[in-house]
């Protein structure tokens, strides 16, 4: 999708924030009102488990491909009412505006607490699920939005599936970080008044001090503000840093600079020989085109390839390794591959 200048950022946030009614909702995101509302009476999901990095499964609940449609049209509005509202301290799933160099993401979120000595990472259960659908009626009828009660019901109705966000539609995100403006705003009051240093990338929550260790005492007061919206945190996620631990924020490594940990250069070893086991078996069925899992697992990793770029930069060395990499997955030898998979010898 098109990066959007910040004058379209701002474009799209006040004509979303204009609207009043499901009539005028339906006009801004280009859908009409009866597929609107049949998507509203009789919303479709998919749902299934993927496995977690840390083996547990994680429930998917992926709206059909009409509502999904609906969805993303809506999302690219709320997108931008957030951007406009974005708190100091969030960083995750924020719009990129073209041509601004300052961008939030998961690396700028680490950045944050480099060089403090003392730190507490703390995790919200479950985040998604713990906002309900009466939640998500009051993003749409309070400060940013003026829905009628009705008409917020009726579009929270549309976000919401067994009355929680849904782990994979794509308005679950956005919704989050809208639920969660006045909750970020309380713990940021809090955090400088204490001289902590604060950060939220989706659900993981960052502290860090220069100064002072953390003490169950500020735990209890980040609990009590988190209870104030009815999030509670994911007890076995809890750590204290002192100056001589090990330091991780949203899974980078913080030494002199942000870095990636050892563990995701190894996996990523691993997922490019599978993808080109996978490559070669097209080849070999003659079933490349077409084929959705082969796109899929391309894109994964090129995800991870370029993420290595971001982080470590575009011209470091583990970047150029592993983008040339990634190429070579798709240079076939004819002669070896021949060998490798009548032996059998490949897999």
């Amino acid at each position: 999708m098109r990066r959007r200048t910040l004058t379209e950022i701002k474009t799209d946030a006040h004509l979303l924030a204009s609207c009043h009614n499901i009539d005028e909702v339906c006009k801004t995101i280009y859908v009409s009102k009866n597929e609107l509302l049949l998507n509203i009476l009789q919303p479709k999901y998919s749902c299934f488990q993927m496995r977690k990095p840390n083996g547990n499964l994680r429930e998917i609940e992926a709206p059909v491909e009409g509502l999904k449609s609906i969805q993303k049209q809506l999302n690219y509005f709320l997108q931008a009412l957030y951007f406009e509202n974005q708190t100091r301290a969030s960083h995750g799933y924020l719009i990129n505006p073209k041509n601004q160099k300052s961008q939030k993401n998961i690396v700028k979120n680490a950045e944050s607490h480099l060089g403090n000595p003392y730190m507490l990472n703390a995790d919200f259960k479950d985040f998604f699920h713990q906002i309900k659908l009466n939640d998500v009626v009051t993003i749409f009828s309070g400060q940013l939005l003026d829905f009628n009660q009705k008409d917020a019901f009726a579009i929270a109705k549309l976000c919401v599936y067994n009355n929680h966000l849904p782990m994979g539609a794509p308005t679950s995100p956005v919704l989050s970080n809208l639920y969660a403006i006045p909750l970020d705003n309380d713990i940021q009051q809090w955090a400088d008044s204490n001289q902590i240093t604060y950060t939220r990338f989706v659900d993981d929550l960052t502290f860090s001090s220069e100064n002072e260790a953390f003490s169950q005492k500020h735990l209890d007061d980040i609990v009590q503000i988190c209870s104030k919206y009815s999030l509670k945190l994911n007890d076995k996620k809890t750590s204290f840093k002192d100056p001589t631990d090990k330091k991780m924020v949203t899974g980078l490594i913080l030494n002199q600079t942000v870095d990636i940990p050892p563990e995701f250069y190894n996996q990523l070893s691993k997922d490019l020989f599978r993808l080109k086991a996978v490559y070669e078996a097209s080849i070999l069925t003659r079933q490349l085109e077409h084929n959705n899992l082969l796109d899929k697992f391309k894109q994964e990793v090129q995800g991870q390839v370029n993420f290595i770029g971001m982080v470590e930069g575009y011209s470091s060395p583990e970047y150029r390794k592993y983008r040339q990499l990634y190429q070579q997955t798709f240079e076939v030898d004819d002669e070896l591959f021949s060998k490798r998979w009548t032996s059998f010898s490949y897999l």
